[in-house]
């Protein structure tokens, strides 16, 4: 229930334990809104409610997702174990081949390829930058 009127025209009720109102002036008009205490109190249960179900929700779906992740790796833990015993080896009998040896040979050299390049590009970049500096000079 809200009354807007002037201060004068407006009728409120006595002061009761069980309303609680609100007033606001604006100009020469004075909003006043009255509601029974219960409803308010009603309210904030309500949210009270909602906030507790929506951090219930929260931590229910986290720790879903832990599970759900837990159980995807333990089931590739799993897998792989049970791939190591069919094949008759274990983790540490496991060899590497040599064409495994010349790849990362073969990187390495493209690297320090790539890496020398880079720095005759940049030494090159600098020699500009002191012939554009000497000539503003």
């Amino acid at each position: 229930m809200a009354c807007v009127s002037s201060p004068t025209n407006c009728f409120l009720p006595p002061s009761s334990p069980q309303w609680q109102h609100e007033s606001l002036s604006y100009q020469e008009f004075t909003l006043v809104s009255l509601q029974e205490k219960r409803v308010a109190y009603e309210n904030l249960i309500w949210l009270l409610i909602f906030s507790f179900v929506s951090l219930l929700v929260v931590f229910s779906g986290t720790f879903v997702s832990i599970r759900i992740a837990t159980l995807t790796a333990a089931g590739s833990i799993k897998s792989l174990q049970s791939a190591l015993k069919q094949s008759g080896t274990s983790l540490s009998h496991i060899q590497t081949e040599e064409t495994d040896v010349s790849e990362v040979l073969a990187l390495k050299h493209s690297y320090n390829d790539l890496i020398s390049e880079l720095d005759t590009t940049s030494q090159s970049l600098s020699k500009f930058e002191g012939i554009i500096h000497s000539l503003n000079d």
